[in-house]
């Protein structure tokens, strides 16, 4: 699993004053002493309508990652109760 650090922890590191440049060799050393961030992936999901065909009604929500279904009246959740996914827009 890929680790991930904090930019602004690295940037501070990189920033105190130092003389001379870098070496590829301390850089590493610097990256590695840096502790990882606690993140999680972020799932990203949507509400799919299931119909009831005969009719041709909505007649709930089904998240499109795990299938999770909720009834018409159910309205608003930005996450899946059950898997966690986010049902929000994606903000480009």
């Amino acid at each position: 699993m890929a680790k991930y650090v904090d930019r602004d922890r690295l940037l501070h590191i990189f920033s105190l004053d130092r003389w001379g440049k870098y070496d590829p060799a301390e850089v590493r050393t610097l990256i590695k002493s840096v502790e990882p961030a606690d993140v999680q992936p972020v799932v990203r999901g949507k509400w799919v309508p299931v119909i009831r065909y005969l009719e041709n009604t909505v007649v709930g929500w089904e998240c499109s990652v795990c299938g999770f279904g909720i009834d018409i009246s159910e309205d608003g959740f930005n996450y899946c109760p059950k898997c966690g996914a986010d049902m929000r827009e994606c903000e480009t």
